[in-house]
């Protein structure tokens, strides 16, 4: 019994140093320049936003995943699903550290049931706890970012063909990229009339903006689509004939993916099949095999 409150007061202790750490941890200019982009370049949000501890121990975890070439954060992510860094590294230091009190706890709950484990492995299961715990706020965030783009993709060639059709009603480019914009709710729709807002405002090309904001969320099909309308704004390109084409290939691209989708869907189900197939004539050939054996 004094083993295992010795282990539960050295690992509670390097939790406790692991968090003050995190706490005293300096910023760098990277995180800095964030931070304010963040807050709208206000030099004083800091003081009316101050990080919290789970933020900070987020943090850290983050920065010490990516010294080992796992990142757990990407700011595409983030800007696609419209969470800010704060929110996301306190979830990873929740559940970093709630796993890693739970992995540490487990085996003293089992030493009181009479199950006992060598000392080493509450610092194991703590250890474990720490990296399940940070990859699961990240496995929900890239997933949840995959579908998203996804939809987008698929709303990018919808609106690509509109713009196709109010150019062929005899609109510019820039008026009819804003018509097909405005003709649909959408989220992805009203990023893009977001964006073509924004440009207007701020006097560059709606190409341009359209750009920026595919290099913000990590879509290619807007930065693609950015190159396409600079080239017909500057050298007269076909631009209708351009965008159906560009249209057409998303089309296609999102088949393929569906495609890809529903066969990696099939050989998932597979085994499942083939064991229940065998159970049902496992349960159906049991009774005559239990006769067999009984008069044998």
């Amino acid at each position: 019994m004094t083993t295992f409150t010795l282990l539960g007061a050295l690992v509670g202790c390097g939790l406790v140093t692991i968090l003050v750490g995190a706490m005293r941890s300096g910023e760098s200019l990277v995180e800095a320049v964030d931070r304010l982009e963040a807050a709208g370049g206000s030099p004083g949000a800091r003081s009316a936003d101050e990080p919290a501890a789970l933020t900070r121990v987020g943090l850290a975890i983050s920065t010490s995943a990516s010294h080992i070439g796992v990142p757990l954060v990407r700011k595409e992510d983030l800007a696609l699903l419209e969470r800010s860094m704060p929110d996301q590294l306190s979830a990873i230091g929740l559940a970093s550290m709630g796993l890693a009190a739970v992995g540490a706890l487990t085996p003293l709950l089992l030493g009181l049931v009479g199950i006992s484990l060598p000392p080493i492995t509450s610092l194991g299961a703590a250890i474990a706890g720490l990296a399940v715990g940070a990859m699961l706020p990240t496995s929900d965030l890239r997933r949840k970012a995959e579908r998203e783009r996804s939809h987008f993709a698929r709303a990018l060639g919808s609106f690509l063909e509109l713009v196709v059709m109010a150019q062929a009603g005899g609109m510019g480019v820039e008026g009819a990229l804003m018509a097909s914009a405005q003709a649909c709710a959408d989220p992805s729709f009203q990023r893009l009339r977001s964006a073509l807002e924004q440009a207007q405002i701020a006097g560059v090309t709606p190409w341009d903006s359209l750009g920026r904001l595919g290099a913000r969320v990590g879509i290619p099909a807007l930065s693609e689509l950015s190159s396409t309308l600079t080239l017909a704004g500057t050298e007269g390109a076909r631009v209708r004939t351009t965008l159906a084409a560009k249209s057409a290939s998303l089309r296609q691209r999102e088949i393929a993916a569906a495609q890809a989708r529903a066969n990696a869907t099939t050989e998932r189900l597979f085994l499942p099949s083939i064991v229940l197939m065998l159970a049902f004539v496992v349960f159906l050939m049991f009774p005559a095999g239990a006769r067999l054996a009984h008069l044998l």
